[in-house]
């Protein structure tokens, strides 16, 4: 039994610093990646003065998001997303048709998987002249960044979310970069953009930070269940050692396609508890394994009882209040149970997981009180 599964990956810097890695000349650095989208839209208002400040955001997104952009005089609006958060293409004509003209429209692409509209909303955005933006905070920068298959507006990437950082977030731009570079430049009184060496020297700062705050721990967090913690000063070599010649982003890829397989493996297990948020080995990069639990499930309850039992388990995304209000108990957004497939994660840790999940006992102690009525605790945030 594994001693100790880490909740968060530890990632390789290779795969920032490989010359194929940073071939985008503009983008913008910030803080977190939400700010990297108010500072787009902000020129994207300058660049449209006739329309109004309201953004078409997809229904599973973050509520702080949502918070971010009306504190900022925005107008967010939500529209809906069919089965494994896919774009309804009726559903985004009909809300376009009852807000009129907007300033842009976000894309998500949740938990690695790649949303398989997009390329269909991008010819609608260019039919309708509308800036069309991607939120990829789920998938590794700069993973299929490149604008030449759909020529999106920008890109959205959150790179604490998978790289050794506390805090990042990058704005990468299509066309106008130069427009947007000049508007950061008077915005902020210096150019806020840069190319790939200081991007690298920014992030070797950061990362050096972070390596000294490791070194300083001598034991990992203990297991919720009273087991062993992790040996001495063995977190802070499972950080170096991704610096070391040999391991690479792209490994890193593929560790969480194969952690993926793994769960899969256990598909009698899986359709106990649900149904699998299905990904494509080719083309996505897994951030979570993601389940939609049954109805009589609750998902809070499952999360903690998981958590208790030293295995790192979430539920979905916080939404907006006025989203979550017209959601049923049974939504699928109710009934997400996320686990870790990170590269950090062997074979051995997911044999652990299934061994816990495919336990009766388990299941029957995370019974939801009433059939398709779920825990409050489902609204919590994973990011």
């Amino acid at each position: 039994m594994p001693k100790y599964i880490p909740s968060q990956p530890v990632v390789s810097l290779r795969s920032l610093i490989g010359s194929r890695r940073l071939s985008f000349p503009h983008y913008g650095i910030f803080s977190c990646a939400r700010y990297g989208l108010l500072s787009y839209l902000d020129y994207v208002s300058q660049t449209r003065p006739g329309a109004p400040r309201r953004v078409l955001l997809p229904d599973y997104m973050c509520r702080d998001v949502g918070h971010a952009l009306k504190q900022h005089g925005y107008e967010p609006r939500y529209y809906p997303l069919g089965a494994d958060f896919e774009v309804s293409m009726q559903a985004l004509e009909e809300l376009e048709t009852q807000t009129g003209r907007c300033q842009a429209i976000v894309l998500g692409h949740f938990y690695g998987r790649l949303s398989r509209n997009r390329q269909t909303v991008a010819r609608w955005c260019r039919e309708k002249d509308l800036p069309l933006i991607e939120d990829c905070v789920h998938l590794p920068f700069p993973h299929h960044a490149a604008f030449e298959e759909d020529r999106v507006a920008a890109k959205l990437y959150s790179l604490r979310k998978v790289y050794p950082v506390p805090h990042g977030g990058v704005l990468v731009v299509g066309d106008g970069r130069d427009a947007f570079a000049d508007f950061l430049s008077r915005r902020v009184g210096a150019v806020a953009t840069g190319n790939a060496t200081e991007m690298l020297d920014w992030m070797v700062r950061q990362v050096a930070k972070k390596a000294l705050l490791l070194m300083k721990m001598s034991y990992a967090p203990p297991r919720r269940d009273g087991g062993d913690e992790l040996p001495p000063f063995n977190y802070a070599w499972r950080f170096l050692r991704r610096l070391l010649p040999g391991d690479s982003g792209d490994v890193a890829t593929k560790r969480r396609r194969e952690n993926y397989a793994l769960y899969m493996q256990h598909r009698d297990i899986l359709a106990q508890w649900g149904d699998v948020l299905a990904l494509d080995a080719e083309r996505d990069v897994p951030y979570m394994f993601v389940m939609f639990l049954k109805e009589h499930y609750d998902a809070g309850k499952a999360a903690s009882r998981l958590e208790a039992l030293g295995i790192p388990a979430g539920t979905g995304l916080a939404l907006d209040p006025s989203v979550l209000a017209g959601l049923p108990r049974s939504h699928p957004y109710q009934r997400i149970l996320t686990l870790p497939v990170h590269q950090d994660i062997d074979a051995e840790h997911i044999a652990h997981i299934m061994t816990v999940l495919g336990n009766p006992a388990i299941r029957a102690e995370v019974q939801a009180s009433h059939p398709g009525q779920a825990s409050a605790v489902c609204a919590q945030a994973i990011a």
